[in-house]
């Protein structure tokens, strides 16, 4: 997700700070807050040019995170594609920070595909490969402390 950064910065304010509510509204999804969820969301807010030390930054993030607004109400003005189609894969790539995807969040990845008339064969390709591309990973790290 290193690329946020530089994809959130030709969005305005007002879009970086819905980007934000969205991710912590997939984070609540699963009603378990991990700390490695806290420490992604932490980063995504930080890349998008905000901060949790901004009252409406906070305001915001913390309201998702105790009571989750309905998905299809907080990305029902995105109508850019790009912006679409990059906020689906970052929010795959969330939903498997704590190496597991819940249930709620597979609805919800279900959901925002439809809403957003994304390629639903794609949209599973996408979940199946980032599961399987975490899976590489940690066999990698398992080799590597093996050397």
């Amino acid at each position: 997700m290193e690329e946020i950064a530089n994809d959130l910065s030709s969005y305005s304010r007002e879009e970086r700070l819905q980007f934000c509510r969205i991710v912590a509204n997939m984070i609540a999804a699963d009603h378990k807050i991990t700390e490695e969820e806290e420490s992604q969301l932490a980063l995504l807010v930080w890349q998008a040019g905000l901060s949790m030390l901004e009252e409406d930054v906070a305001q915001a993030v913390n309201q998702e995170l105790q009571n989750p607004s309905q998905l299809s109400d907080l990305i029902k003005n995105i109508d850019k594609p790009d912006m679409k189609r990059w906020l689906y894969r970052v929010l795959v790539e969330l939903a498997y920070v704590d190496l597991e995807l819940a249930p709620e969040e597979t609805d919800k990845l279900k959901e925002m595909s439809t809403i957003f008339g994304l390629n639903q064969e794609a949209a599973e390709k996408l979940i199946e490969w980032t599961k399987n591309s975490i899976e590489l990973e940690r066999q990698e790290a398992e080799i590597m402390s093996q050397l």
